[in-house]
């Protein structure tokens, strides 16, 4: 299982040089995220609010079979806002028929004010 890291950061995925189809399927599933991902920095918070890292199974009709956090933010209306916003966007498409695995991870980088260049 090969896992895709997109990174969200003001409104926008950083897309990678996505070349296979597994790829651009994972790409796609982001975007989806991100149009729906909805974040304002935590007035409580002291310094600035760090990345969460949330990977994701999705299975081969598009369900959500699992979301979880690999890394949390210090502030928890991100890390809120970044399982709302995975939850909100299942489920996702199917995956084409070729495609031969059951499942996909994809690792989703939420940042405000960054820009994931990994």
């Amino acid at each position: 299982m090969t896992t895709l890291l997109v990174g969200c950061a003001h409104g926008k995925v950083e897309k990678q040089n996505s070349i296979t189809t597994e790829n651009e399927y994972k790409l796609r599933v982001a975007e989806k995220v991100q149009k729906n991902w909805r974040y304002k920095i935590s007035k409580d918070l002291d310094g600035e609010p760090s990345a969460a890292l949330v990977l994701i199974r999705v299975g081969n009709s598009g369900e959500l079979v699992e979301s979880r956090f690999y890394r949390k933010s210090n502030d928890q209306g991100l890390n809120k806002s970044a399982m709302e916003a995975i939850k909100k966007s299942a489920p996702f498409r199917g995956f084409p028929d070729h495609f031969s695995q059951d499942e996909i991870e994809i690792g989703i980088r939420f940042a405000p004010g960054q820009i994931n260049r990994n």
